[in-house]
């Protein structure tokens, strides 16, 4: 596992962080968030930022999201500089947020009918990516009738409609069981295989780090800075397999050591 601080140079880049700094106020205390983070996201890349909890990551996501806006510093998708939210980047939580009152195929719908798409287009799109989740056969369900895992796929499905550059990832698996934690991290690998969207994916956990990411982002807390930045060179494709061999034993060490250091030495 190589230790480097910026992409390679060798894609365009789709995110530039530089200098973000962020604090927040509470009863006339003043706390600083983030201080003067840098990170710069090749366009395809999967890039993980590690942390304990309240290291920041949340709030670099929202700010690259356009929800927050930063106290010093800039963050730039592809070249243009972002200062609110915009289709190139799309959000998703822990809770994916579904109509309940709309069917699997019109909630994945929903986004293109609200820019003007036809809706006999909009059907047929929804349709080929409820397919490609594996919804095929749940297209005409509600949301009370899927398990949580999948819910999950409706909402990839439908960021993926509207053709976004880069996914913003918020522990999306956290409150998932285990069983079902590991199918959505196959699905996700499986679908950025194939997609290739610039993914930036907030974790506090290790072992998933070192399993999906191209590079992991490790913070250090209070204030948030970006400790180290490691490549993960563990071959692609990657599944739950992957999780037995040496070299992934040996990236997760690597990567626990690492975050361990960061929050003794930040």
């Amino acid at each position: 596992m190589d230790h480097d601080l910026s992409g390679n140079g060798a894609r365009s880049l789709a995110l530039d962080i530089r200098g973000v700094t962020k604090h927040f106020s509470h009863g006339g205390a003043r706390t600083l968030a983030l201080d003067n983070v840098d990170l710069q996201v090749e366009a395809g890349e999967f890039i993980c930022l590690l942390g304990p909890s309240g290291c920041g990551k949340s709030t670099l996501l929202n700010i690259v999201a356009g929800f927050m806006k930063a106290d010093a510093g800039t963050v730039r998708s592809h070249g243009r500089v972002v200062t609110r939210p915009g289709v190139d980047r799309c959000v998703l939580f822990q809770q994916p947020t579904l109509y309940s009152w709309l069917t699997t195929r019109e909630n994945v719908m929903f986004g293109p009918k609200m820019t003007g798409v036809d809706k006999g287009t909009a059907r047929q799109r929804a349709s080929e990516l409820l397919e490609r989740v594996g919804l095929g056969a749940f297209q005409d369900h509600y949301p009370h009738q899927l398990s949580g895992g999948m819910r999950h796929r409706v909402a990839y499905a439908r960021a993926l409609i509207n053709k976004p550059d880069i996914l913003l990832l918020d522990e999306p698996f956290a409150a998932l069981d285990a069983i079902t934690r590991v199918s959505m991290q196959d699905f996700l690998l499986d679908l950025w295989q194939q997609e290739k969207t610039t993914i930036l994916f907030v974790t506090h956990d290790v072992e998933e780090a070192s399993l999906l990411a191209d590079r992991v982002c490790v913070m250090s807390a209070r204030p948030g800075r970006i400790h180290d930045i490691s490549r993960v060179d563990i071959p692609r494709p990657r599944t739950q397999a992957t999780v037995e061999t040496d070299e992934f034993i040996r990236t997760r060490r690597a990567l626990r050591e690492t975050l361990e250091k960061a929050l003794v030495h930040p």
